[in-house]
This record gives C-alpha cells, structure tokens and sequence, in this order.
C-alpha cells in the first residue's frame, strides 16, 4: 500500500508543477514572484492529495468496519485512524490559514510593487518589503472586521438560542467558513458536470459549418477586444511615461518613477507595441506621491494581461479554423491521425456523460438509494470508484472556475498570466476543497452494517451537526442546485429571462449578439458544403432585408472570415521566407 501512497504523492507534486507552470511559467517569474509560485504550488498540491486522501479514508473505515479483526489488527486501524486525523487536522488548519490569510495579504501585496519607496541609505526608515506587507495587511483589515462581526454574531446565536458553549468554538468556525463557499462550490460543480462533457463532445466533433461560423464571429469579437485592450495598454504606458521628473529633490519618487518608466518600456518592447505620434509633454501630468504612480501602474498591468489574454485566444482560435482548414488537404496518415483523435476524445466525452449522469443520480437521491454498492464495498474496486467520482467531482468544479472570466480576472494558459490573478483562481480553488468533501459525506450511506465514520467524518464533518441549519443546507441545497442548472440549460432560462425583461436591444447591447439565430441561413446561403477546398467563401451573402442584430451578425461574421485570411497569408509569406532563406544557404535558391 505504501507504493500507492508514494506514486500518488509524487504524481500531485508533478502534476501541480505542471498545472502552475501552464498558467505562470517558472522560468518567468522565479526571480520576481517567487513566493508566489510557491504558494500556488503548495495550494494546489493540498487540493490533489486530498483528493486522494479522502476517498482512501473512507475505503479504510468500511474495509475495518466489514473485516473481523483481531488484537493486533485493532491495533493497526487505531493507528490509520490516529494518522488521518492528524492529517485532516494540519490539512484544514493550514489551508484556513492560505485562503484567509496568506493569499488575501499576498495579492494586496503584488498589488502594491510602486507604493512603497526604496530604503535610502544612511535613513531610519522601514524596508520597503516590511512596509508593503503592512499595507497589505491593512487593506485586508476591513474584510477581517467584517469576518469577526459575523463570528461574533455565531457566537451569540449559539450560546442564546441553542444551549452551547464557548467550547464550540471550532464548529461555528468551520460551520461559517462552509457556508462562505458553499453556495458558489455548487454552481460551479452543477456548471462543470454539464459544460465538461458539452465541450469534450464538441471538441471531438469534425468542424460543421455552423461551429465554423462561430469561431469566425468569435475571432472577430475576440480581435475588437485585443484592440480595446491595446488601445487601453497604451493610453496608460503613455500617462506614466510622460510624467515629468520631480523638482522639489524627492529621490526617493524620481528613482521609483525612473524604475517604472523602464519597466513599461521593457513590457511594450516584449509585446512588440510601440507609442507611435507620440509628442513629450503631450499627455504629461503632474504626480508627486507613489500611490499614484501605483495606481497608474496597476491599471497598465491590468490592460497588459488583458492584451496577451485577447491575443492568446485569438491565436488559438486561428489555429483552430486552419485545422479545420487543413483537413480535406491533409494525406491519409494525417487523416487517420486526426480521426483517431477524435474518436478519442468523444470517447472521454462518453466517459465524462456516464460519470455526470452517475454523480447528478447520487446527489439527487437519497443515499439509501443504490449508494451503498459504491460506498460500503471494502473491494479495491469501492476504492478505485470512490477516488474516481471524487476526484472527477474535483476537476468538473476547477474546469467550469476556469471557464469563467470575472472582468479582468482570466488565467492565460502560456505561462504568462497576471500573477495576481492566478493567486485569486489559487485562493477560490482552496475554498472548494473543504465544501466538495463536506458534499461526498452527504452521498455516503450514513447508517450501515459495513461501515464505520471515517477519521474526515470524527475530525471535521461532525461539526457541521452543530449548527442543525448548517448541515441541512450542506445535505440538500445540492439538490436544488442541480436541479435549477439542468433547467437553466435545457431551457435556455437565463437567455429567455434576461431577453424577456431587458428586451432583445437592451440584451445586444449588454451580453452581445446571439450567434446562433443567423446560423441557419448562413448554412443555407453555403450550401452546407464541407469539403470545399476553402471555407472563407463568402459568395451569396446579402444584407437586404436583415434585422439590425442580422447585420451585426454578418459584419462580424465577414470581419472574422477577413482576418483569418490575413493571418494565413502572414503565416505562408513567414513559412515562404525561412524556406527560401534555407534554399539560399544552400545554394539552390533564387534571389528573384
């Protein structure tokens, strides 16, 4: 058993390497955001051990409930159980102390890189390091007086209305902070069941006209949207590097101010985007604090990562249409390829479709249910379905979070996001963890012959009994949640609503046009024709007769469809150039 221990421990400490290197590369940033790479990498390594972990608990306390020990046996799971508990123990403890503490102060801190000045020689003042973490602690002091206003406010229900005393401490603090995360832990496992095996399917699908037509409206909204930020990224380069040098002797401010200017100069120059028509002094203003200039600053990085989140998505979607492009040109081995990749990516989706269906089953009926076949077995194979249905539950609820873009909140899958931002996607992940577990409890048989509570069960989810409401919410609000998701999106009710109660202009203006209502007579002005040698034809498109959301529709369509095109004729004119750069060099090129 101990080899399955180690393997385990060792693919989560991999496995996170790569996860954290995908979004924020090591190579990048280990020598400016060390500390934070290491967080993410601890945080994220707590989060897939327990995974493991919880499910080789709970096969542990069945397999000792159903097997008729003897002395020393008794003697072995007295041990396991002392070894879990611990383990659950330092696991909560120090993953309450991350996502409450750690993470919050640290992104205050990221936040504030031109707010506190260098330390002059030869001066008493603070190090700029210690005085950062100060203001980080207090920007976060509001949040923290609001957290003790409402553990004070357990503390009083509890010794007035339900007889208990100080001693309950540690359940009212567990009992709050599930319900912080509860309500949004289930949107998004009810989200991830449905999208996950949705885009899996769609994923292994061959491109259709009408996904076609979508990737083009997409690149053309995507391209108005790198623009903007562009637009955006050097209005604020060129407000802070038009600030005038200080005249009243501040050093402190000139150096800083010197450090950031460079430093904006150094990003542009990396994403190739200059300030053309730029006049000094045109734009110049007067800035005397760092606070300013911190704030200047932050919303220069703000519409920077923006830029490369716009670019990055656009490129993918490029990518995506010139496979798509490809494929009737491709050789047989290529064909082959591409279908054996699709086969076997519907086969994951089929997999995900059987384990959606089999985890909306157990959360929507009573665990009496059927649910002891899979949780009172003391088989390896109970074990090895345990581990699978919670580790599947696990990653349905990170995938649907990192669908999700919040404002200027996104993860860049090339190593290059905002490291604020990927601690924020750190800091909600944390708060999943302990809220999915409590939820795997609630689909465990609770009274059985061949099973015993589990160390998790004694150690931490008792504690949600305190509170009888507590529990409750934690038994079946997963229930509606699933229920009203499956609705929403069977029945489109969140488009209809909003379409119903702002209008259809109202709802363009706000969430954009919805692209699939022209669709079909794209398709029919096409012919549906796949196998045609380009898939930029454009031929028979009219806008006579069209609503004005028609139009939108079909300008974006034909903006899309032009851009794809220019990026191949810039990637073939690229391709072109180092072919013939090679037959230059060896001598069997042309110079005309």
């Amino acid at each position: 058993m101990w080899i399955l221990n180690l393997f385990a421990c060792v693919l989560v400490v991999f496995y996170s390497f790569a996860v954290v290197n995908r979004y924020l590369s090591f190579k990048l940033h280990k020598n400016t955001f060390p500390l934070t790479l290491v967080i993410l990498s601890c945080n994220l390594v707590i989060l897939l051990f327990t995974a493991y972990l919880l499910p080789l608990d709970v096969f542990y306390a069945t397999e000792a409930a159903s097997s008729d020990s003897d002395g020393t046996q008794e003697t072995g799971v007295v041990a396991e159980q002392r070894s879990f508990r611990f383990a659950w123990l330092l696991i909560y403890w120090l993953e309450f102390a991350i996502c409450w503490f750690v993470i919050p102060v640290l992104i205050s801190y990221c936040s504030l890189k031109y707010a506190c000045g260098k330390q002059v020689s030869g001066t008493q003042q603070r190090s700029p390091v210690w005085e950062r973490l100060v203001r980080a602690i207090f920007q976060n002091l509001k949040f923290y007086l609001l957290c003790l206003l409402g553990l004070v406010c357990g503390m009083v229900y509890l010794l007035a209305s339900t007889g208990h005393s100080l001693s309950d401490f540690k359940p009212l603090i567990i009992s709050l902070s599930h319900l912080y995360s509860l309500s949004y832990t289930l949107v998004l496992l009810s989200t991830g069941l449905i999208i996950l095996p949705k885009n899996l399917y769609a994923a292994g699908r061959l491109p259709t006209s009408d996904s076609i037509n979508r990737y083009f409206v997409e690149l053309s909204k995507t391209n108005d949207d790198l623009n903007d930020s562009r637009m955006n990224m050097l209005e604020s380069a060129d407000r802070i590097l038009s600030i005038p040098e200080p005249n009243n002797g501040d050093i402190v401010f000139a150096e800083m101010l010197n450090d950031c200017k460079l430093e904006v100069g150094g990003i542009l120059n990396e994403a190739d985007v200059s300030l053309s028509n730029r006049i000094p002094g045109s734009s110049s203003s007067i800035v005397t604090s760092l606070d300013k200039l911190n704030k200047y600053y932050n919303e220069f990085i703000t519409h920077y990562y923006n830029f490369l989140h716009y670019q990055t998505h656009s490129n993918s979607i490029i990518h995506i249409l010139a496979q798509s492009q490809a494929s009737n040109r491709l050789s047989s081995a290529s064909s082959a390829f591409g279908y054996v990749k699709s086969f076997t990516i519907l086969v994951s989706a089929a997999l995900s479709i059987a384990l959606s269906l089999l985890i909306v089953y157990l959360e929507m009926t009573p665990n009496k249910w059927g649910h002891s076949w899979i949780f009172d077995g003391d088989s390896w194979y109970n074990f090895a379905l345990e581990f699978i249905i919670f580790a599947y539950i696990t990653f349905v609820s990170l995938y649907a979070m990192s669908r999700f873009k919040f404002s200027n909140f996104h993860l860049i899958p090339n190593g290059r996001s905002n490291p604020t931002n990927a601690l924020y996607y750190s800091l909600y992940s944390s708060r999943l963890l302990f809220p999915l577990c409590f939820n795997l409890m609630v689909l465990i048989p609770s009274q059985t012959k061949n099973r015993v509570k589990s160390s998790f069960e004694k150690t931490l989810y008792d504690n949600l009994t305190v509170i009888p409401l507590v529990g409750y919410l934690n038994k079946y609000l997963p229930s509606i949640f699933l229920a009203v998701t499956i609705l929403s999106y069977k029945f489109d009710l969140k488009q209809k609503v909003l379409l119903k109660v702002l209008g259809e202009e109202y709802y363009y203006q706000f969430f954009g046009m919805m692209m699939y209502e022209p669709v079909g007579d794209i398709d029919s002005l096409q012919g549906n024709d796949l196998r045609r040698a380009s898939i930029l034809t454009d031929d028979g498109l009219n806008f006579n007769g069209r609503s004005q959301m028609d139009e939108d529709y079909e300008y974006s369509l034909q903006d899309g469809r032009y851009l794809f095109e220019r990026a191949s004729s810039n990637y073939d004119m690229s391709v072109n150039n180092e072919t013939a750069n090679s037959d230059r060099t060896n001598g069997n090129g042309s110079y005309l």
